[in-house]
């Protein structure tokens, strides 16, 4: 209880409660290395100056807030214990990192717990309204400057009803449904949400107990020592697997 003590004024009776009543549910689920690595990523910020802060709903338990990884204190706000920490979600803790620095945050964590148990998130990127017009019009071999034009005019965000809203200028409406240029509406359309390329996710990690390839696929990224997991995050959820999402920041700040 010293960071307690030290964080609180005064540690009442109700205070005391409420933190045996997390950490007894952080035990019960399982979660105690979860907050574990969170506070060791957010410990190594301080100590090389890198600005970070914890930020989700798990961050502001009274658990967390001890060693001061975030300024909110739930008692004061008399926030229920649930609203942080409950039996049928994963806790949420995202580490805002000054974006100029995030990489070495990424490369401790790797370095840490090891490039075989360490991973980012991927992520696909989808066909949308412009993607779809630039990319189907370029295989057609339509003119250029003309899908630039619709590219850039088009209202809709998704490929579905990117063409139907270019069907609405007079300057696309005469020629959208004939020839070739039909074909590659019915293409647009068709595509639309359809994976085009894989990417890295903004932030996400998971660290794992045992060899990572031996839960999911991995791969090398282009950067030098990047490992990527072959599953999405909503994937890594569905698996139950942890995810710590590492966040760059213009506006991250370290909180002490």
């Amino acid at each position: 209880m010293p960071k307690a003590r030290a964080r609180y004024d005064t540690l009442t009776e109700e205070s005391l409660a409420r933190i045996d009543d997390e950490i007894g549910l952080i035990e019960q689920k399982g979660f105690s290395g979860y907050f574990l690595v969170a506070r060791d990523i957010i410990k190594y910020d301080r100590r090389m100056g890198i600005s970070a802060q914890g930020r989700g709903s798990a961050v502001s338990s009274a658990v967390a807030i001890c060693p001061r990884d975030n300024p909110c204190r739930p008692d004061t706000v008399k926030l229920f214990v649930g609203r942080f920490l409950n039996e049928l979600s994963i806790p949420d803790i995202d580490i805002d990192i000054a974006t100029n620095r995030r990489e070495e945050v990424i490369r401790y964590v790797y370095d840490t717990y090891g490039r075989d148990r360490a991973a980012m998130v991927y992520t696909h990127v989808t066909f949308q309204g412009s993607s779809a017009i630039r990319e189907v019009g370029k295989v057609l071999g339509l003119l250029a400057y003309a899908l630039d034009r619709m590219a850039k005019t088009t209202s809709a965000y998704g490929g579905h009803g990117a063409i139907e809203s270019l069907k609405e200028v007079p300057e696309f409406r005469s020629y959208l449904d004939y020839g070739v240029w039909e074909h590659f509406s019915r293409m647009c359309t068709q595509i639309s949400d359809f994976p085009r390329h894989l990417s890295i996710h903004v932030g996400g990690m998971i660290i794992t107990p045992r060899p990572i390839s031996e839960i999911v696929p991995r791969e090398h990224a282009r950067a030098e020592g990047r490992i990527v997991c072959q599953w999405d995050k909503d994937s890594v959820d569905d698996a139950g697997l942890i995810k710590f999402d590492l966040v760059g920041s213009e506006n991250a700040f370290a909180y002490r």
